[in-house]
């Protein structure tokens, strides 16, 4: 019982701490932007990576996140097939990661980092009903590194804390109480400069997700959800705006001169 609550209370401190950070910085930075296709993020859909800007000499990334699991597309729990069942889950998250060694030829990019989400449902159907707060703070520390291979960038990290949990919220077959997960995932470009993603969160062999990321394709992303019994395939909007370091304003004096010039 004393394990329980000293574990409860380290994932609301985390999870505290991580958003409060997120917050400040988000208030004292001059300006944000959502992650666009033409740079490099901070991470994938859910899971973390470690940033290989080398145009940046800033080794402190503060992320926040939003996630809204829509529901069930369809799925299949001991035979029985279930289509279309609403989730109405809300995951606010804050990403406060220090890269301490950048990617060079030869050994990866890494970072450790924090993550802490908070968890929200809505309670009843439509665009206007209430959230509630879930009742649960997850917390998570991490280490985490990225490697570029070609025209793919590859990750692989460990997870120290409660943040797998989510996966509870997602089914009521899955009850995970496992403290820590491996996750890794890849990135590349399609089609020009269209991004795909795709990771994993493994906290063990019959319990997983494995979202799938792909720019400007649909409204929403897709989540694969392995249950010790099935599987469900779930449909969520996710983006992640980065607060700091504050994106760099580009400097268009260049081409003006030229412009000037030509005239």
């Amino acid at each position: 019982m004393i394990n329980t609550i000293g574990m409860e209370r380290t994932n609301l401190f985390i999870s505290i701490t991580v958003l409060s950070i997120s917050y400040v910085i988000a208030l004292v930075s001059q300006g944000y932007s959502e992650t666009s296709s033409n740079q490099q993020s901070s991470g994938l859909v859910l899971v973390p990576t470690a940033p290989a800007d080398d145009r940046s000499h800033i080794a402190i990334n503060v992320d926040v996140l939003f996630t809204y699991f829509i529901g069930e597309m369809f799925g299949e729990v001991r035979h029985q097939f279930d289509y279309f069942e609403p989730l109405r889950t809300w995951v606010l998250s804050g990403d406060v990661k220090w890269r301490f060694k950048r990617e060079n030829a030869r050994s990866p990019a890494l970072a450790l980092g924090a993550l802490g989400s908070s968890l929200m449902t809505a309670q009843g159907i439509g665009p206007n009903s209430p959230l509630e707060f879930a009742g649960e703070w997850l917390g998570s520390l991490y280490l985490v590194g990225s490697k570029s291979l070609g025209n793919y960038r590859v990750h692989l990290g460990f997870m120290w804390g409660s943040i797998p949990q989510i996966l509870n919220f997602l089914s009521p077959d899955i009850s995970l109480d496992s403290p820590n997960t491996i996750f890794l995932g890849f990135d590349t470009r399609i089609f020009g400069q269209r991004r795909i993603s795709v990771e994993a969160l493994l906290p063990s062999s019959d319990s997983y997700l494995i979202d799938l990321h792909v720019d400007r394709f649909l409204s929403f992303d897709f989540a694969f959800l392995k249950i010790p019994e099935g599987y469900s395939v779930i449909g969520f909007y996710n983006f992640r705006v980065g607060l700091f370091p504050p994106k760099k304003e580009e400097n268009h004096d260049e081409g003006y001169n030229l412009f000037r010039q030509m005239e």
